[in-house]
């Protein structure tokens, strides 16, 4: 084959659906042709100082039933209207629920929520933000608050 045309040649794209046809066809499916997902993100460290005392802490990402326990806290902050339009938020303890279930200390107990309650609003909403980040939760927000 020629250099021209070999530069000309298309490649074949490959999509979900292209792959599932070959595993259909040959029973094999090439490894890199098959998207990668981690099970879990990597932990992000962050220092908090309160009182004058440093401590190092661990925001992870949750597991099913951590995530599934937010939720239903969440859910139940969130009243709709019958359009599923949102008309009322309840955001006591919001933060603080969270920021508990994503946040563990250096020997990786959970920090209580009557300690974070403790803590600064610009920490606490630092924190809630990294924490949403961490666990994909920033769009689900916004769309439960209408900010689409």
């Amino acid at each position: 084959m020629s250099k021209d045309k070999e530069n000309k040649e298309i490649k074949e794209v490959v999509t979900p659906e292209v792959i599932s046809d070959r595993a259909e066809k040959n029973g094999h499916v090439e490894e890199d042709e098959i998207e990668v997902l981690k099970t879990r993100r990597p932990d992000v460290w962050k220092i908090i100082e309160h009182n004058n005392v440093r401590k190092k802490y661990r925001i992870v990402e949750m597991d099913g039933e951590s995530l599934a326990a937010w939720m239903k806290f969440f859910a139940g902050r969130v009243q709709m209207n019958r359009r599923g339009v949102p008309t009322r938020q309840k955001y006591e303890g919001l933060h603080a629920e969270l920021i508990h279930l994503c946040l563990l200390d250096e020997e990786g107990n959970r920090v209580p929520k009557k300690m974070i309650e403790r803590w600064g609003s610009h920490i606490l909403n630092k924190l809630f933000s990294i924490c949403q980040e961490q666990n994909g939760l920033d769009d689900r927000v916004e769309e439960a608050e209408g900010k689409d």
